[in-house]
């Protein structure tokens, strides 16, 4: 365990913005570790405490945190073969995307769709993470976690955990309230998950390989994801985001069609959710990349230091020298144009932690400048209907 008093936090962001922690402790992420960290900082302050992982799904207020606890570190500390499955124990401080290639190495399937993911082994099960038609939800078992009030270890099911679409109880009725230090999940031999996703497809038609082979899927998922910065590098830039920032949001089937035509043309939406949500489903759930470009946002949009990626819309991207104060207000106004010009709230998918000022949209409009990105729609919202 280490203690720093004063620790710079955008250090411990992907977005690298945010001011410092009074009282920072960094320990490794088992359950025993966790204990002990605590109470050191409880022995130091009695200010709320927050938690970071590696600081991939959070924006940090430029004025900082009091008391901050970063898990980092650990192990998959137990596996046990079964006939169809193994049983795998995992430290909430490991790196997921160490995880995912650990099992891959292994020969066990269930995550390798999950690749590049950045975060921490505890943090997946907060907001359920998916991509590709996999989620975490699909192979978990239960997880342990610390009650920050108490100190007690507890285990909750799935069940317990209440997974939805990007969520969990973790994010409702029990934010804040625990840290979660192991995970336990069951990962196959030899069944695989369906690739029902274009990008995948079209990668594994361009570039070849066995859609079947874990490998070859961890590799293509890899490649999609880098070629939209949206696995953390230090050497990229656009990769210094929080990956996409707003969640999908669900829309009567009318509407949805409606918007999707907007963007794609006539007719694009009924063949879209066709495929995607069944022809009865009457609430679907509509990509936010088409809500953006819908409202008159685009690849590379600016305003000033923060913009949107533009290798992928729905990153808001720090270009360098930006404030958390910045990244909030620029989310805030996508928040207020969508909801204004199309009738669609769009829900952050990032925590926003410590004090920031509201968004008042008429100063923003006067005082921030917008940069036009590019014009034409991205081939990926034009071409991806089936």
């Amino acid at each position: 365990m280490h203690i720093t008093e004063g620790a710079p936090l955008a250090e411990h962001t992907t977005l690298v913005v945010g001011g410092r922690a009074q009282v920072l402790a960094e320990v490794a992420g088992s359950t025993a570790a966790v204990v002990e960290g605590l109470e050191a900082v409880r022995a130091r302050t009695t200010e709320p405490l927050t938690l970071l992982g590696e600081g991939s799904n959070v924006v940090v207020s430029d004025a900082g945190l009091p008391a901050v606890l970063v898990l980092r570190g650990g192990e998959v500390s137990d596996a046990q073969e079964g006939r169809e499955t193994t049983r795998v124990r995992v430290d909430g401080g490991m790196s997921w995307d160490a995880l995912v290639a650990w099992s891959v190495a292994r020969g066990l399937g269930g995550l390798e769709l999950l690749s590049g993911i950045p975060g921490t082994v505890g943090a997946a099960p907060v907001q359920n993470i998916a991509a590709y038609g996999q989620a975490l939800a699909d192979t978990f078992v239960s997880l342990e976690a610390v009650d920050r009030r108490t100190g007690e270890v507890v285990t909750f099911t799935a069940a317990d955990c209440a997974f939805g679409y990007r969520d969990s109880r973790f994010k409702r009725d029990l934010a804040d309230r625990f840290v979660i230090t192991a995970v336990t999940l069951d990962l196959t031999h030899g069944a695989r998950s369906p690739l029902r996703y274009r990008d995948l497809e079209v990668r594994f038609a361009e570039h070849g390989g066995d859609p079947e082979d874990l490998h070859d899927r961890r590799a293509a998922v890899l490649a999609v994801r880098r070629g939209k910065s949206m696995v953390w590098d230090p050497a990229d830039p656009l990769s210094r985001s929080c990956g996409s920032f707003f969640v999908s949001p669900f829309l009567p089937r009318d509407e949805a069609i409606d918007l999707v035509d907007a963007v794609r043309g006539a007719g694009a939406g009924e063949r879209l959710f066709a495929w995607y949500a069944g022809a009865e489903a009457e609430q679907v759930k509509v990509p936010a990349a088409l809500v953006l470009l819908a409202a008159g946002f685009a690849n590379g949009d600016r305003w000033g230091p923060v913009g949107l990626s533009p290798r992928h819309v729905l990153a808001l991207v720090n270009h360098g020298g930006a404030t958390a104060q910045r990244v909030a207000d620029v989310a805030a106004h996508i928040q207020h144009t969508a909801a204004e010009q199309l009738g669609v709230a769009l829900h952050a998918e990032p925590r926003f932690l410590g004090a920031f000022e509201p968004f008042d949209p008429e100063r923003f409009a006067a005082d921030v400048t917008r940069t036009p990105g590019e014009d034409a729609t991205p081939g990926w919202a034009r071409d991806a209907v089936r």
